[in-house]
């Protein structure tokens, strides 16, 4: 079984948790399958964030290229 790993290196994504055991993923991540508690919560939510995706600004040179080339077709 692998050495547990620090919250900064999961953060840092350095451990790869889709190709182990779940035994050893909540080993890895310090829980277990019912979960964490409230501290817990609240400590990881202060190192990683909260759990959302990044929106991204759409580029308008990408999107006039498009719709010119698009354009030329009709």
């Amino acid at each position: 079984m692998a050495s547990t790993m620090s919250l900064e290196e999961i953060k840092n994504e350095s451990v790869d948790l889709e190709r182990i055991p779940i035994e050893e993923v909540f080993e890895q991540l310090k829980c277990t399958k019912d979960g964490l508690t409230s501290e817990e919560g609240e400590h990881r939510l202060q190192i990683f964030g909260h759990n959302k995706l990044e929106e991204k600004k759409a580029n308008f040179f990408y999107f006039i290229t498009t719709l010119q080339y698009s354009w030329k077709k009709i």
